[in-house]
């Protein structure tokens, strides 16, 4: 929430996006067990940047439009299309394991990968007010990382006396 909030809904998706694909690209190319909790890691990462992020960009284009009562509608027309393609992809996977264990990793990659074709030129209209103001660049974020970091490296000299 925090960068789909503060940076940009979209460039959260698209974040969480590649790194689904890496971590996808490690399941298919490392089986040993330390690149498989990595690739875990990842997909985990991954999936805190897109869930919600997703549901808020398709909420606030609608809003900005003026269209927020056609949104349920359409959410949920998308949320069927995304579960029958999801029970596809069960029956279709279960094949392709059959022939090719990492097939299915390969797959996924494959589709992740076409749908940043449909992501990046995807428009994010504004979600508030403020947003100019709001949206911070990854150099304040550094800064504040560092400020705290020195904050912290001070405390513990002041607590070692």
């Amino acid at each position: 929430g925090f960068i789909a909030d503060h940076v940009s809904r979209k460039f959260s998706i698209i974040l969480g996006t590649i790194i689904y694909i890496v971590s996808m690209l490690i399941f298919a190319v490392c089986p040993q067990f330390k690149f498989l909790i990595i690739a875990q890691l990842l997909f985990g990462i991954s999936e805190t940047l897109i869930s919600g992020a997703d549901q808020a960009l398709f909420y606030d284009n609608f809003k900005y439009i003026e269209r927020e009562d056609a949104y349920q509608r359409y959410y949920a027309n998308l949320t069927f299309l995304s579960t029958l393609a999801l029970c596809a992809s069960f029956a279709v996977g279960g094949i392709i394991y059959n022939y090719e264990k990492r097939g299915v990793f390969w797959l996924t990659v494959l589709f992740m990968g076409g749908s940043l074709f449909f992501l990046i030129p995807l428009k994010e209209y504004p979600y508030k007010e403020q947003d100019k103001t709001t949206k911070i660049s990854f150099a304040l974020v550094i800064n504040k990382l560092n400020e705290i970091k020195e904050e912290s490296e001070q405390f513990k000299f002041y607590h070692c006396f």
